[in-house]
């Protein structure tokens, strides 16, 4: 058992996959290895408060390492529709 620190209360979880048909559409098309695609398992936390979302992403990140340049934090600068939340 992982010691992780503080875990919010997360609302919804899923984990989901990349398709195999999508998988292999990205490596033909893209001229890609499977070491450059870094979506091939996917982790959805929910979280009902803001601070709670950064709390998620540190435990998160102390499971996997972070991917330079991909975090995509659209809480601190929302989209202009209104999407708001920390994509990584």
């Amino acid at each position: 058992m992982f010691h992780l620190g503080f875990l919010p209360d997360v609302l919804n979880c899923n984990v989901c996959t990349l398709p195999i048909s999508q998988l292999f559409m990205s490596l033909c098309r893209k001229k890609l290895t499977i070491d450059d695609i870094h979506d091939i398992y996917g982790l959805r936390l929910i979280v009902d408060k803001e601070e709670d979302c950064y709390k998620a992403l540190t435990v998160v990140h102390r499971l996997w390492s972070e991917v330079p340049g991909k975090l995509k934090d659209y809480i601190c600068r929302p989209k202009f529709n209104g999407y708001v939340v920390a994509q990584l």
